[in-house]
């Protein structure tokens, strides 16, 4: 590679390590959340450090904390072990131990939303479930989100029963205005809600089936959407 960039997955967030870290914060050691990525003008390589998330940037960096450690090395070095410090710890570990690696490339510059989605896809199993009553010819997807690579989307059943909540990332440095889509069935009310699911402003929804709203950057927002039975036999 050229001249390296690096960007972490800190707390869910893509960080630029130094450059958006604050002064005397450490700089030996990072635990990525789900990757890594390094790349140039040219080339992005993306690491998920599935059993070893601590790693290190532009190689052994082990005593630069408080200093600013801009690397110009295109490595990343992963710590499968730790002997540096015992507390939480256990003096020696015994026994087979397994450290898995996965990794992809891009002939581009970096794409926070695409090693996000890498990452997810990766060690996030699929969750199967059995389909009542529903034609074998059916085939589609359940949801869109446009642009699809500008964000992520998660979805889980509302604590309270009321519906879905679904949960868009934007990954990006600047807001982007997504149009969400339900392919089967019909949004009957859709809500913004806080994190803890407590509705806070209500969604226009556009032809039954989607809704259109703004994330701040680097934000994630929450939305609740209550659904009529999906239509039987309807196909995209």
């Amino acid at each position: 590679m050229g001249t390296p960039q690096f960007l972490l997955d800190l707390d869910g967030v893509a960080t630029i390590p130094h450059a958006e870290q604050i002064p005397g914060s450490a700089r030996d050691w990072y635990s990525v959340g789900r990757w890594a990525a390094i790349s140039d003008d040219d080339t992005t390589v993306t690491i998920v450090p599935v059993d070893a998330p601590l790693i290190q940037v532009g190689g052994i960096t082990t005593g630069t904390w408080g200093t600013r450690n801009k690397p110009h090395d295109a490595t990343l070095v992963s710590w499968v072990l730790n002997n540096h410090w015992h507390t939480n710890f256990r003096a020696s570990q015994g026994g087979e131990i397994v450290s898995r690696y996965l990794l992809t490339s891009d002939d581009r510059c970096h794409d926070s939303v695409a090693s996000s989605r890498f990452a997810a896809e990766t060690v996030v199993p699929p969750i199967v479930g059995l389909a009542r009553e529903v034609s074998q010819h059916a085939t589609g997807s359940l949801v869109t989100l446009e642009p699809a690579d500008k964000g992520m989307l998660w979805f889980k059943p509302a604590e309270d029963g009321r519906g879905v909540i679904c949960r868009v990332q934007n990954l990006a440095c600047e807001p982007v205005r997504y149009l969400l889509s339900f392919q089967v069935g019909t949004i009957e009310v859709a809500d913004f809600t806080s994190p803890t699911e407590d509705d806070t402003e209500a969604l226009s929804v556009i032809s039954g089936e989607s809704v259109e709203f703004s994330v701040r950057p680097r934000s994630i927002q929450s939305i609740r959407l209550q659904l009529a039975s999906p239509v039987e036999g309807r196909e995209r």
